[in-house]
């Protein structure tokens, strides 16, 4: 964990904890889920910034990180799934539940990805809560 907070800092790198629910966690470190969907994503990250990644009840620990590729914003919703369906890890039903009432939505496309051998508290990334979706990690 700190050798990815000591990446980041060298590079003035943005570092972002989001949420995930551990069976997608578990698909991304597979490489079966190359597409991370949200409904919000940070106005403060991009290409090349570090996503941790904190898995939700019952793990509640940082497991892993990912590189995103590219961040799609405010992109028409079945032009996103034509762009990722091969690589969603999800199906077309479960995309358009998530995204029920939503015309344009957001996704990480992703890249370099790790699943840390050690999983991290939160208390790690001077963090107390856990974030509903997201949140910035300050420099430590």
């Amino acid at each position: 964990m700190k050798e990815i907070l000591g990446f980041a800092d060298d590079r003035m790198l943005n570092v972002i904890l989001l949420s995930i629910r551990p069976e997608y966690a578990r698909l991304i470190y597979d490489g079966r889920k190359r597409f991370e969907y949200r409904k919000v994503v940070p106005r403060y990250v991009g290409t090349g910034d570090v996503v941790l990644l904190y898995e939700t009840a019952p793990v509640q620990k940082i497991t892993g990180y990912f590189i995103p590729l590219c961040v799609y914003r405010n992109i028409e919703i079945m032009r996103l799934w034509e762009i990722s369906w091969q690589v969603a890890g999800i199906t077309l039903k479960n995309y358009q539940s998530y995204f029920k009432g939503k015309s344009r939505v957001n996704a990480f496309e992703i890249g370099e990805f790790r699943e840390f051998r050690e999983p991290a508290n939160l208390e790690e990334v001077g963090i107390i809560h856990p974030p509903q979706n997201f949140c910035y990690v300050k420099r430590i």
